[in-house]
Formats: C-alpha cells, structure tokens, sequence
C-alpha cells in the first residue's frame, strides 16, 4: 500500500513545519499561536455499516474518561502543525514549557487545565472518543507474528486474513535481529538480514533500544512499545489496508524517548498512555484511549524539540473487517 502522502495541500504544511523547526533551532525559541483547524479525518467503514466513521481530528487525541489516565502533559520546544493540527485531552491539561507553536485549538474535558502560557488559551470541550485500540484486531493481516512462546510465523499466503508458516521454533527465541528476552521482543544490533519493509503482530511487548540501519516497518503489540534508539525509522509503506497507516500500536504503553534522524510518518495509538519526549519530525498523529495505566508511564506526554504535522490522509484510521467493527460514534 503506497503511502498517501501526496498533494499541494500536505506539501505546503510539512514545508512550513520544517521552516519553523529550522527557525527555532537558529532562534532557541518558538511564538505560541493557536488558531482552528480545518481537519476531516473520517474512518471508512463496510458499506453495510451505517455509523459514519470516527473522526479524530486531532493531531494529538487524548481518551478516556479518568482525569488520571486521561491526563496530558503537553508542550515543549516544537510545534504542532498541519490542517489537523488540534490538541485534546479528556482529562486534565498541564504545560511543561511554552515555546511550542500550534496550528489549532487546545481543549480539554477534566476538570483543570493549565493557563501558564499567555499565548495559549486551552478550552473547555465535550469528551472526545477515539478508535478502540487493540492489537488483536489486525493480527491476520501482518507480515509476521512474533508469539510469547518464542516461535515466530510469516504470511506466506492469502489476501488477508493471511495463512501463516513457522519459520522459528522457541529453542532458539529470536529471528532476524529480534530476541525474546525477559518476556519483550527486543531489536538487536541487526547490519544485514533484518526485517525490514514489513509490519510485524507482538503477542507481549517491544523494545527498541540499539541504533540500526534504516528500517521500514510496523509494530502492533498487545502489551507496550519502548523505542529509545538513534535509528532512521519509518512507516512500512506495504501495510494492508485493514492496517493502514497504522506506524506503531499497543494495547498498553508507547514510550518515544528516542531520535528518529528521518521525518517519520503514520499513526502512534496507544491503549493506555504515550510519552512521547524524543526528537525528531512526525507527520502525522498520535492517540490514545486513555486506559487506567497498568505499568508507567500513567499519563500522557506530548513534549519534545521535534514537531509533529497532522494532515487528512496520513491520520486517517484504517477501514475494519466487519467482524470487529469499532464501537464508536463520531463526535
């Protein structure tokens, strides 16, 4: 599946976001602005589905409805850009830092937000929902399965759902530059045959700590994402259409404390919480369900030096078989 990053419109934002992040870095600083944002995101249900579709339309969603879990922390030295450029929090909102620039609204559905910045003016809004995220729902449409037992299955046929072949056993718990180790899927040093151009199902959780040649690839797991790594990284431009755009996904945590030294591209969902403190260029958005936190981080975090820039078609949620249709309205 081509990546839709195409058009006037997504070129003109990606290049203002990469003049602004020029301009800080020569400048040390940002101005804040906030303005509305002229964003339809909608999912593409079976045509026997009559619900519509679930618009996120926002560059950053926060779900849930605990003030805890659905907590964001938001700001930093970046910005936030694109037609879909919008911040949302259905719990509380708190600033660590406001040089960072916005392209559209921040609002909020707890009971307090943070009014430190004077350029930013954060607004009362009705709770948003997002897309359910679980990671069971797209793990016969992956190139390759990496199961708790150690074993690892490839697709080897079909056009989703895929049929799969074991091509490693649990003796020896690794495959391709990837180990099992204390319970995680852990990236290795890997300079030749790594996976790469590939989306890859994780029955635990990931970690993706060692920096490696440039890799194109999707990860969903059922428990969390660490990625901590100096590496260039990017969305697996074959994904099936049931995946998407989907560039990482876990039931649980993701944890992005690292530097992609490329501009990275897709969707970052989370079941539970995001900290999303690394470096680096993101076009395109990141969401969570804001599930009380099993293991930290237990809020959401939005701060860096990198920017991210949210536009219509990289954002939009995958179309669903219609055996797991989401259980959501559009708002």
């Amino acid at each position: 599946m081509k990546i839709p990053f195409s058009g006037n419109k997504q070129r003109t934002w990606f290049s203002a976001a990469m003049i602004l992040l020029a301009i800080f870095f020569a400048t040390g600083t940002f101005e804040a602005t906030a303005g509305s944002s002229g964003c339809s995101l909608t999912v593409t249900y079976p045509d026997d589905d009559t619900s519509g579709g679930t618009p996120i339309n926002h560059a950053v969603a926060i779900g849930g409805g605990d003030n805890t879990a659905g907590q964001l922390k938001f700001g930093g030295n970046g910005m936030v850009t694109g037609e879909c450029g919008g911040v949302h929090t259905n719990g509380d909102l708190t600033f660590s830092g406001c040089n960072v620039i916005l392209e559209g609204d921040v609002t909020y559905s707890g009971n307090d937000a943070d009014n430190s910045c004077d350029d930013i003016t954060p607004t009362p809004a009705d709770p948003i929902e997002v897309p359910e995220i679980n990671a069971n729902d797209f793990i016969d449409y992956v190139d390759y399965q990496f199961k708790a037992d150690g074993t690892v299955w490839e697709a080897t046929g079909g056009t989703g759902p895929y049929t799969y072949t074991l091509v490693a056993d649990s003796s020896s718990n690794k495959f391709k530059g990837w180990k099992l180790q204390q319970e995680k899927w852990t990236l290795q040093k890997c300079d030749t045959d790594c996976i790469s151009g590939a989306s890859i199902f994780v029955d635990g959780s990931v970690n993706m700590s060692v920096d490696n040649p440039p890799q194109n690839l999707t990860i969903i797991a059922t428990g969390s994402i660490d990625f901590n790594s100096k590496t260039e990284i990017s969305l697996n431009p074959n994904n099936h259409p049931n995946i998407g755009n989907i560039f990482m996904l876990a039931n649980k945590d993701i944890d992005w404390t690292g530097l992609a030294t490329n501009t990275i591209e897709g969707i970052m969902a989370a079941g539970e919480q995001i900290d999303f403190t690394g470096q680096g260029l993101f076009n395109g958005c990141i969401f969570t369900n804001g599930n009380t936190s099993t293991a930290p981080p237990d809020t959401n975090t939005v701060i860096g030096n990198g920017g991210i820039s949210c536009n219509s078609e990289i954002c939009k949620w995958p179309s669903v078989p219609e055996d797991i249709i989401l259980p959501v309205e559009p708002f």
